[in-house]
């Protein structure tokens, strides 16, 4: 009987033990989507803003034909995403350094919240004036 319970105490520990282990991989992997991630907002962003590729953003021509969507709009989408792909690669290189999978989740989720928040702030400000 004795026996039985102490397996299933050493079982687990090895899982527990397992998870650890894998918790810094999830962390480099959750770090290194932050900065891939970084990478396409900062390329989108300057394709937007600074090459005015104006047909990256999702029906920016149509709107701009029914006068709902200006220039300026375009350009606010382009620094969103320029200054929000910074963002990224900031968080990603700081997750890594703190080397928390807690951390690094927390620091994806605020990120991708923040440049939606903001690009919808954008839209509604855009729609009323």
């Amino acid at each position: 009987m004795f026996n039985n319970i102490n397996c299933d105490i050493m079982l687990i520990l090895a899982e527990i033990n397992i998870i650890y282990m894998n918790g810094e991989n999830i962390m480099i992997i959750i770090s290194t989507i932050l900065i891939l991630l970084g990478i396409a907002f900062i390329s989108f962003g300057y394709a937007i803003y600074f090459k005015k590729k104006y047909n990256l953003i999702n029906n920016y021509k149509i709107n701009e034909i029914n006068g709902k969507f200006d220039k300026n709009y375009a350009q606010m989408v382009g620094k969103i995403e320029l200054f929000g792909g910074f963002s990224c690669i900031f968080f990603g290189l700081l997750s890594i350094l703190i080397n928390s999978v807690l951390w690094s989740i927390l620091f994806l989720l605020l990120n991708v919240a923040v440049i939606c928040i903001a690009l919808i702030i954008n839209q509604v400000k855009s729609t009323q004036s």
